[in-house]
This record gives C-alpha cells, sequence and structure tokens, in this order.
C-alpha cells in the first residue's frame, strides 16, 4: 500500500536521475510504524538529505544510477526516479532483498569502479522495488469492460482518421495500442504497474476458435486442400528464416545463439504462451539471464507490429497489381468474417441461443479431449482440440439429422464470433506491459526491425507469388503477416479488415486458421528443440 511519510524530501526528475550509487546505498534508512492495515509493517525511503544529494550530485554526476537502456528512451529513467520518489510497505522477504541489494551496491562502490556493473546492479534493483509496489489490479468483469470500450475508442479513431481505414488497421488495433499507451503513462505517473484478469479474454478465444471450426465444411477444407498445403510448407520455411534471423541478434549482443529462439518463432509465431512456457528452459540450460522477460517483451513487439503490417501490405499488392475480389468465381461459402448471404438479416435472441448451445456442447467435448491429451503427455492449446470438435460436430450432425437447425454460417454466429474476436483482439493489445520493454531495448529494436524487413520481403515475393498472385493471394498476406509477427486472431482480424475495403476472399478464412491455429504449433515444438541443439 502507497504511503505519504512526513519529513520525506520531494525530488526533481533530473535531481533523482542523477543521484549517485554510493549515496544512495549510505543513505538507505528504514523505519517502523504501524498502521489499521498492518501492525508493524516496514517502509523504505530515501531521506531529505538536499546538501548531501547536492555535493554528491556535482562530484559524482558519471556515476548517476541509469539503467543501460536509457541509452535507447528515456522513458526507464523516468519510470525509475518516480519508482525512488515513492514511499511503499514490503514484507519482511523484500525488505531482506533490498538490503542484500544495497550492501552490494556500498561493496562495488568500494571495490570496483566499473560503471556498467553498477547501473546493472541498480537496475535490478529498481525491477525488484517496483515489482513490491501493489500494482493497479483490474477484475476480469473490469477488463472485459474496458476491451469493449477500447474497441469503440478504436472505431471512432478508425471513422476521425481516415489512415486507418486506407491502410486497413483493425479497430481493436488502434483503440487497444492507445489504451497500452494510456497505461504507460499511468505507470509513470504512479509507479504502480497495471494488472488485468484475463481469464475471460482467454475463454473468448475459445469460443472465437470453436466458431470457426463450427462454420467449416469438409468440402470447403478439399476445396482448400492444395492451398493448404502451399500454405504450411510456406509457414515452415519462414519459420526457419525467423529462428536464424533471432539467432542473428542474439548473437550480435552477446547473447547465446539458443536466445535466439526467443527471438523468433517461440515467441512470434509461438506467442505469448509458448514464450513463457519455453522460457524457463532456455535460462536454466543456456544461461540466458531473463529469457522469460525477453521471450515476453518480443511477443508483445510482434504483437504490435502484426497488427499494423498486415493491412498496409494487402494495400500495397492490391493496388500495384490491380486486384479485385470476384465473388462468382468462388462457390460461397460461411466463414467467421463472412456468413451465407441468404440467411435472415435479423438476429433474435432464439438464434442467439441456439449457437451459444453448440458453441459450448463442442468447447465440452474439445475440453474433454484436452483433459485426455495432457494425461497422455501431450500438450495442445485448448483451443486447438474445440476448433477440431467444431469441424467434427459440423460435419457429423446435419447430414444425420436433415431437420436439425444448424447454426453455421447464421448471422447469429457471425455476430458471436465477431464480438470474441474484436474484445479478445482489444484486451490483448490494452494489456501489453509496455513498461517492460526498455530493459531489452537495445536487442529488441535492432532484432524486430530485422523480423519485420524479413516477413515483408518473405510475403510479398514469397508468398503473395506462391499462392496464386491474385486477390485471394493478397488476403493471405495480410493473415500471415498476422500470425507469423502476432497471432492468430491478429491475422483473422487483418483479413477481415481487407475484405471489408475491398472484397470477400471466404476460402482465405478457411485456409489461414487451419494452417496458423494447429499446424504450425505441432511444427514450432520440433523447429524450437532443432535450433536449440545449434552451438
Amino acid at each position: 500500500m502507497l504511503r505519504s511519510t512526513p519529513g520525506v524530501a520531494k525530488r526533481s526528475w533530473r535531481q533523482l536521475q542523477t543521484y549517485p550509487l554510493s549515496a544512495m546505498g549510505r543513505g538507505l534508512t528504514l523505519r517502523r510504524h504501524t498502521s489499521k492495515h498492518t501492525s508493524a509493517s516496514t517502509a523504505v525511503f530515501f531521506p531529505g538529505q538536499r546538501e548531501a544529494e547536492r555535493e554528491n550530485a556535482a562530484a559524482e554526476e558519471k556515476t548517476c544510477v541509469i539503467c543501460p537502456a536509457t541509452h535507447v528512451t528515456s522513458v526507464i529513467s523516468k519510470l525509475r526516479a518516480r519508482i525512488q520518489e515513492v514511499v511503499w510497505d514490503t514484507s519482511e522477504q523484500n525488505q531482506k532483498r533490498i538490503s542484500d541489494l544495497t550492501l552490494q551496491a556500498q561493496n562495488l562502490d568500494k571495490t570496483d569502479p566499473n560503471v556498467t556493473d553498477r547501473n546493472s546492479l541498480a537496475w535490478t534493483a529498481t525491477q525488484d522495488t517496483m515489482e513490491m509496489l501493489d500494482p493497479i489490479e483490474i477484475d476480469s468483469f473490469g477488463a472485459v469492460t474496458i476491451g469493449i470500450l477500447v474497441y469503440f475508442l478504436g472505431a471512432r479513431l478508425t471513422r476521425r482518421y481516415a489512415v486507418l481505414s486506407k491502410y486497413s488497421i483493425p479497430e481493436p488495433v488502434s483503440g487497444g495500442l492507445l489504451a497500452a499507451i494510456l497505461a504507460l503513462l499511468v505507470v509513470l505517473g504512479t509507479g504502480r504497474a497495471i494488472s488485468y484478469e484475463l481469464s475471460a479474454r482467454d475463454f473468448l478465444l475459445v469460443y472465437f476458435f470453436t466458431t470457426v471450426g463450427l462454420n467449416a465444411r469438409f468440402a470447403d477444407l478439399l476445396k482448400g486442400g492444395p492451398l493448404l498445403v502451399f500454405m504450411l510448407g510456406l509457414t515452415i520455411a519462414f519459420m526457419l528464416v525467423q529462428n536464424v534471423v533471432g539467432m542473428i541478434g542474439a548473437l550480435l549482443f552477446g547473447m547465446p545463439s539458443q536466445a535466439g529462439v526467443l527471438l523468433g518463432t517461440a515467441s512470434l509465431i509461438g506467442g505469448h504462451g509458448t514464450a513463457i512456457a519455453w522460457g524457463p528452459t532456455i535460462e536454466s540450460n543456456y544461461q540466458v539471464t531473463g529469457a522469460s522477460e525477453l521471450g515476453i517483451a518480443t511477443a508483445t513487439v510482434g504483437l504490435i507490429l502484426a497488427s499494423v503490417l498486415g493491412g498496409p501490405i494487402a494495400r500495397f499488392l492490391t493496388q500495384k497489381n490491380d486486384l479485385k475480389s470476384v465473388e462468382n468465381s468462388e462457390e460461397e461459402v460461411a466463414t467467421v468474417a463472412e456468413p451465407i448471404t441468404d440467411q435472415p438479416s435479423t438476429v433474435t435472441h432464439v438464434d442467439l441461443m441456439n449457437c451459444v448451445l453448440w458453441i459450448h456442447i463442442a468447447i465440452a467435448i474439445g475440453y474433454s479431449v484436452f483433459e485426455t491429451l495432457e494425461a497422455a503427455g501431450i500438450k495442445l492449446p485448448l483451443f486447438v482440440p474445440c476448433l477440431l470438435s467444431g469441424i467434427l460436430l459440423s460435419n457429423l450432425l446435419p447430414p444425420l439429422f436433415s431437420k436439425l437447425k444448424w447454426p453455421a454460417g447464421t448471422p447469429a454466429m457471425n455476430v458471436i464470433s465477431e464480438f470474441s474476436l474484436s474484445v479478445f483482439l482489444a484486451m490483448s493489445l490494452m494489456s501489453m506491459e509496455l513498461w517492460t520493454l526498455a530493459s531489452s531495448a537495445g536487442v529488441l529494436i535492432t532484432t524486430m526491425l530485422l523480423q519485420s524487413i524479413a516477413a515483408v520481403l518473405f510475403i510479398i515475393f514469397i508468398v503473395f507469388r506462391m499462392m496464386g498472385k491474385n486477390y485471394f493471394a493478397a488476403v493471405i498476406s495480410a493473415g500471415f503477416a498476422g500470425f507469423s509477427l502476432g497471432a492468430t486472431p491478429t491475422a483473422i482480424a487483418n483479413m477481415t479488415a481487407v475484405t471489408q475495403r475491398y472484397g470477400p476472399s471466404p476460402v482465405a478464412f478457411i485456409v489461414l486458421p487451419l494452417v496458423s491455429a494447429f499446424f504450425v504449433d505441432l511444427a514450432n515444438a520440433f523447429i524450437i528443440q532443432w535450433f536449440l541443439g545449434f552451438g
């Protein structure tokens, strides 16, 4: 709990940034107090000795406590200064950690004048102290509510600024990025991180992929079969490229080559979940300090890039090659973005309840399969068995029960799909912890720039041409940018924004989710293991 303590002098940003390590180590003071919340909590603060501060700042300005990442961005210096200014309660365990770090700082100050080590130690202390600040916690209900507001914010931005519509930037993306920036400003202003309860977001992801499965038909899958094989081959080829680029980025910054998978497919195509899963293994086996944090930061930056690159790529390809959607050239297919047009345009509560019922039945079956596979040691994301159970239900039950009112391809199913996807993506982007990126700013900026260039070149010169150099290929290209750097929902959102502007491409919404949501996860596990064997 944050407290204001009388007698603690306030410092300016500049004063705090130039506060010498030696003075900070010698001046740390402990004071016990009681409150109605705790009987014996401990407050840690920096005493307000202005005279000593001025003298030390002038004499030892070169030994200031600045994270190395401030050479790239000034965000962390401001954040750290704000954290140092705040007085907070700590547990006995956290208090011991601060005391140990202070002792180390004093020893370094006396025995080793190396500035880099002192800066590194100071940044470690800053990270630890920030973790001890009570975060601003937002529960699941509040997170969903904010996610809906963020979507409407993005829709308003798209209407107001034509450039967003021009380059097919999805509404949840523009709103979510703005919300993440506002959250960063809150952290800089208060020194407290913002923590969202995202269990509802994860359930929306399962909901969305279940609707993808319920809308899929075997005939459509067979129709897209050759394209599915081409897409899978191209994806595996790019995964190899992506890990090579990641290894180059890791080696440029003196990291083990195995860290490259965290700057490659483990975090980008794999996403946050895969990065978190592989982080501890890479850290312990290959001595990559902070591997999980590096993977999460890479996945965060990748999600941003995936959200903003897909639309411009599709626009470039469409205009350069004068491509148009030809609806009559393809049999009409129901997808999450494009329901069958001969369905009634109105949506009733009965339609919605019928869709929700079958979605829940598919999820129940998928969850049972998920638990069975998990017990057998096979790990897959929950949405994968739910997607497959939706496909099976949608293709087995209607032929057996001809009078059954099946919800696939209906406007009601489309409403649920769009809602799940939009709110999921808005929540994913608004919950990005941008304040965690600066500790790896150098390697992130360099590597992600290389990854972006590699992705754009691969999509324009290989994916687009191999998939037919037509409008379908342009839409797939937008989706490829979405999931190769971010996640499948980002890819679907990119393709939806493109088709809303340039016209439908139904088969794209069948091919891409099956590749990106199912086959890629299986292939990624083997590719990561293979790359970890190098070096």
